[in-house]
């Protein structure tokens, strides 16, 4: 079981940078504007324990930085006769989905890069609408953490819907060689941006570390509202799913009717796999992957990776709840990740543990 935290509560948790956040920050800021100094000087003066973590932190995302740099993905080059979109240059295509192509493209008028996806040809109406619609909400969630939707443009071949171009790559790559202190922070930030979405009563359905960029900055966002639902306006066809397996819920596996807690038990499932390097419900098929999903009995976190930190791991084992009502909001989550990087307990209490607890004393009975 988890305590709610209020609202209040959860904003605390980031209002207030501690100095070793501010220190980071300032040292990116002037890293953008080509001032900055060395980690050595920049720290000097520092108490040896700020500038230890600071240093740690700093080298982590250099490090980072060069390896995004070496490995920035290109984008495969463009169709032979892309699409048509007035007032955009279109340059690689960057993938495709279930509702249409997603391209690099050049905003002739404001001259900056933007991810156009132009939807299918033969869209129907009412999906056409009913997508344009998810635009147009997610462009008024006004979160750092989700990507910008600028515009729809319907006066073209294909309809299509302008976005921000995100230059990053999955959460799950970028956290590799964080600390749990970094990748707690990176989780933190997702769950601030869902919190923001689940307070406008949007479900995102397909949450999943490909769904999450981290920018050089490692700042995380959530991309791909593609499958986005109001809670009101759900299909209500039995058996109804979309998603992906290894990061669906209980609930979103059987076709019911989802509530944000869906999009919890998917973030859970991704602060396992930044916790362990693997999916809490990996599988050789994806029937077994169902499988276990639906049953919702994780190994522990720390039965895998010895030095998983206790808190993190029960954080994650709370938002892996079978029922969606034992699992914490968004907001909980940022209030206990909070809790876990400013040293004081956490709240989150999993069925799982009292559930296996009890397993084990009535077998030994």
């Amino acid at each position: 079981m988890t305590e709610r935290a209020s609202p209040h509560e959860a904003d605390a948790t980031e209002a207030m940078p501690s100095p070793a956040e501010s220190l980071v920050a300032e040292f990116l800021r002037r890293q953008e504007e080509g001032k900055a100094p060395s980690i050595e000087s920049f720290l000097a003066g520092k108490s040896t324990e700020l500038a230890s973590e600071v240093g740690g932190r700093l080298e982590s995302i250099l490090s980072l930085q060069g390896l995004f740099r070496e490995m920035r993905p290109a984008g495969a080059p463009a169709t032979a006769e892309p699409p048509r979109i007035p007032g955009f240059r279109i340059e690689s295509r960057l993938g495709e989905g279930a509702l249409g192509t997603v391209y690099l493209a050049w905003d002739i008028a404001l001259e900056r890069k933007v991810a156009l996806k132009v939807l299918l040809r033969g869209t129907g109406a009412a999906q056409l609408e009913s997508i344009l619609s998810e635009a147009r909400r997610i462009a008024s969630l006004g979160d750092p953490g989700i990507v910008t939707v600028h515009s729809v443009v319907r006066e073209a071949e294909s309809p299509a819907i302008v976005m921000e171009f995100v230059e990053g790559f999955p959460i799950d790559r970028m956290a590799e060689g964080l600390g749990y202190r970094d990748r707690a922070r990176l989780v933190q930030r997702v769950a601030r941006a869902l919190a923001t979405a689940h307070a406008k009563e949007l479900i995102h359905r397909d949450l999943k570390p490909a769904n999450i960029l981290v920018t050089p900055r490692m700042e995380p966002k959530i991309l791909d509202f593609g499958l986005a639902v109001q809670k009101s306006n759900q299909p209500d066809t039995a058996g109804y799913f979309a998603g992906t397996p290894l990061y669906a819920s209980p609930e979103q596996v059987a076709g019911e009717p989802l509530t944000p807690a869906s999009d919890i038990f998917s973030l859970g499932s991704i602060l396992y796999l930044l916790l362990t390097g693997r999916s809490p419900f990996d599988a050789p098929t994806t029937g077994e992957v169902l499988l276990r999903v639906a049953a919702a009995q994780p190994a522990f976190p720390r039965s895998l990776i010895a030095d998983v930190p206790e808190e993190l791991q029960a954080i994650s084992i709370a938002c892996l709840a079978s029922n969606p009502a034992d699992r914490p909001s968004a907001l909980d989550v940022v209030a206990d990740l909070g809790r876990f990087l400013s040293g004081e307990p956490i709240r989150s209490r999993p069925r799982l543990y009292a559930d296996r607890l009890r397993n084990r004393i009535a077998a030994h009975e």
